[in-house]
């Protein structure tokens, strides 16, 4: 007696959906905390919407940090149907603003002993960028280089 239950295929993502619902905060000038996950997704939150996925594109990665640095909206040339970019893409803007002395980052405290990744947020007028690093030799000594990390790197 076995159930067979229908295998249906998942419909594609539909990211013209989150990224209107995106604009629409922005819009009402809400305050937004955007983490970046590990597949060039950032998950969004801000009152009453909380973690709205967002497939990422160069241009849309320029417009999300548009916003939370000036709080403009205006999406023109943001077309969030093309395909998303790589975790390198991703991985070397948040390299720049690691870079940029005039960025302020915080690192929250963790022990080192029991805990895989590093996190780091970068506060800005219209909200907040949360990102997790994986923890490592290599990434402790660079940013003690960049003056992000005062901790014991031996």
């Amino acid at each position: 007696m076995g159930i067979k239950i229908p295998q249906t295929p998942h419909p594609p993502y539909d990211n013209s959906s989150a990224h209107n619902q995106l604009k629409i905060l922005m819009k009402q000038k809400k305050i937004i905390d955007v983490k970046v996950d590990n597949q060039s997704n950032v998950w969004i939150s801000s009152y009453p919407v909380t973690r709205l996925r967002y497939q990422i594109t160069d241009n849309g990665w320029k417009w999300i940090i548009s916003y939370l640095k000036s709080g403009d909206y205006e999406d023109f040339g943001v077309n969030p149907s093309e395909v998303p970019v790589d975790m390198d893409f991703i991985k070397d803007e948040i390299k720049k603003m690691i870079e940029d002395p005039n960025i302020n980052i915080l690192r929250v405290p963790f022990l080192r002993e029991t805990q895989a990744r590093i996190k780091l947020i970068i506060p800005f007028p219209y909200g907040k960028l949360h990102f997790e690093l994986k923890m490592n030799d290599d990434l402790l000594i660079y940013l003690k280089e960049n003056k992000r990390y005062e901790g014991d790197t031996d």
